[in-house]
């Protein structure tokens, strides 16, 4: 089936799809907000679930560089592996309320 590598589930395929779509969602608003004013001032923080190399991390550097590209701060990627998702979840919710930090997550199989 296309689209869908060995050792992946039809199920896992689209639920990786949706975490996508999610995503890109998510920093898309981001972006349009930057057009109502000049959010964002400092540098976005995108809290990831994997492994430096991992496929979040990759999708994440990717989506960072056309960030910069339209909103002229720059996407740092800052991966916090371990505790189920824990670890990079608590580390959004310790951080400044200043709407520059945001958690991505993939499934992992």
């Amino acid at each position: 089936m296309p689209g869908i590598k060995p050792g992946m589930t039809k199920r896992t395929g689209k639920t990786m799809t949706r975490v996508v779509t999610l995503t890109v969602t998510l920093f898309l608003a981001l972006a349009s907000m930057a057009h109502a004013d000049d959010y964002p001032s400092k540098p976005i923080h995108a809290l990831t679930t994997s492994s430096a190399g991992g496929i979040s991390d990759i999708f994440m550097r990717v989506l960072g560089e056309e960030l910069h590209k339209s909103l002229g701060q720059p996407l740092i990627i800052d991966n916090r592996p371990g505790g189920a998702g824990n670890i990079a979840a608590r580390a959004c919710q310790d951080a400044p309320p200043d709407a520059t930090r945001s958690a991505s997550s993939m499934p992992i199989r």
